[in-house]
């Protein structure tokens, strides 16, 4: 997936008539439009499937990201929109990853792509908006709603998917309240102890 993204960064991948095609703004043939973003999109989801290792979701991400730069709502037919929304759709399932790490980085690699191609948010009315709920939210933060955080990760996620006209099924925007196990309380209750003992010591 690294090799794949430094070849889409430095246009590697396109054809010549793709390459010709965006240095003179003209639109690419429909050939080229079939056999290149919706099997790289394929690809990446074949990657990701059932994948634990951060290095390779963080390179998948990655090959996701330049895939959005090819996204213009604007003019777009039925079958464009389509593969469209569904490199978004998948970017906002990884933005909901269990992994805290992995959510923080798609969110900051979602923001760069937001700032490269304003075309992202369907809606230019939205736009600011959708940047400020990237920027002002703790993506590495709880993922459901905890009894201290309110306001959780996944809350943001659905939010953001609305300013950005992202169609979410409604298992993956389901709130969920996830209450702290009897092995968090102890651990809690262990820390307050040593905290108190330190206070003591002083």
């Amino acid at each position: 997936m690294k090799t794949v993204h430094l070849l889409l960064q430095n246009e590697a991948l396109r054809s010549e008539e793709r390459r010709t095609a965006k240095e003179n703004k003209t639109e690419e043939t429909e050939e080229e439009k079939d056999r290149f973003g919706p099997t790289m999109l394929k690809l990446v989801k074949a990657e990701a499937h059932g994948s634990k290792s951060y290095k390779k979701i963080v390179a998948i991400v990655d090959v996701l990201i330049d895939l959005t730069a090819e996204i213009k709502w604007s003019g777009a037919d039925d079958e464009d929109k389509a593969y469209f929304d569904e490199v978004l759709t998948f970017a906002f399932a990884l933005l909901g990853h269990p992994f805290p790490k992995v959510r923080k980085y798609v969110a900051e690699q979602l923001y760069v792509a937001i700032l490269e191609n304003e075309g992202v948010v369907k809606d230019d009315s939205k736009y600011d908006n959708a940047c400020s709920v990237i920027l002002e939210t703790a993506w590495d933060g709880e993922l459901e709603q905890t009894e201290e955080q309110e306001v959780a990760v996944r809350v943001r996620r659905n939010e953001l998917a609305d300013l950005m006209g992202v169609e979410l099924s409604e298992k993956a925007r389901a709130k969920k309240v996830v209450k702290k196990g009897k092995e968090k309380e102890k651990k809690d209750e262990l820390a307050s102890y040593m905290s108190l003992v330190k206070e003591a010591g002083r």
